[in-house]
């Protein structure tokens, strides 16, 4: 059997993020899904090794370079798929059959992204639960037995482990997380998904950090923040593979 690769052009593009702004509107190219782009626009693919006889119950490995199109920027998600079609036919045949195999790709380093949304959305943030208003300044705020403030954070992309802890801002000792804020396996929110954020409420009890145990009281005193989500393929044990942030301080009292 005459195994070769015909098809060298993937058939589409998208970018999960949209357009870089994170503007969540899906894109596609061709935007129709129907007009034949210029090649030079699509992830080209190319094999040293693609045309081969495979004799009667042997088996043959092909090795495929796809290569992204030029001019994509890392920081637009862009991520790219296509077909490899393979052509299979018997010695002595004239007919031929076709394989076709699915790839999928993904243009940047992928582990390295961004997990929170980005500043543009105003995230994370400090809100009034009453009122539902940002608090901007949080030096004035002092969170004491009711539970009036919550902190609300997006995530661009979903996060096997997300860590909120409260640390003491003096000393720089994490004291532990506010209920709910050792949150495993969380989803991607965005305006227009049927998640549009996250929070949690905050008050002035704690459990040792990254443990369910029974909240006690966190001692009077200023501290602030620290968010940290898990990027994609991350230790869950090694600091360096979150993305964190560090709110200003604030008091508990």
């Amino acid at each position: 059997m005459r195994v070769s690769l015909d098809n060298k052009v993937a058939n589409s593009l998208s970018s999960m993020l949209a357009n870089g702004s994170y503007a969540y509107t899906p894109r596609i190219w061709p935007a129709d899904g129907v007009s034949k782009p210029a090649t030079d626009t699509l992830p080209r693919v190319h094999s040293l090794d693609a045309d081969k006889l495979v004799a009667p119950g042997q088996s043959c490995s092909v090795t495929v370079f796809v290569v992204a199109p030029t001019g994509l920027k890392d920081s637009e998600h862009w991520y790219y798929s296509g077909f490899l079609e393979f052509t299979l036919q018997w010695d002595g045949e004239q007919t031929s059959s076709a394989y076709v195999v699915p790839y999928g790709g993904y243009n940047g380093n992928y582990s390295a992204q961004d997990v929170l949304s980005p500043p543009s959305e105003g995230l994370p943030a400090f809100v009034d639960i009453e009122s539902g208003n940002p608090i901007e300044d949080l030096s004035t705020l002092v969170i004491g037995t009711n539970e009036t403030v919550a902190l609300v954070y997006g995530l661009a992309i979903p996060s096997r482990r997300v860590d909120i802890t409260y640390v003491d801002s003096a000393s720089g000792k994490t004291v532990g997380n506010p209920p709910d804020g050792n949150i495993q396996y969380s989803e991607r929110s965005c305006p227009q998904c049927s998640i549009p954020f996250h929070s949690i409420v905050l008050s002035k009890f704690a459990s040792v950090a990254g443990n369910r145990s029974e909240p006690s009281e966190v001692p009077a005193g200023k501290y602030h923040i620290h968010l940290k989500a898990l990027r994609p393929f991350g230790d869950i044990d090694n600091d360096d593979d979150y993305q964190t942030w560090d709110s200003e301080d604030f008091i508990i009292s």
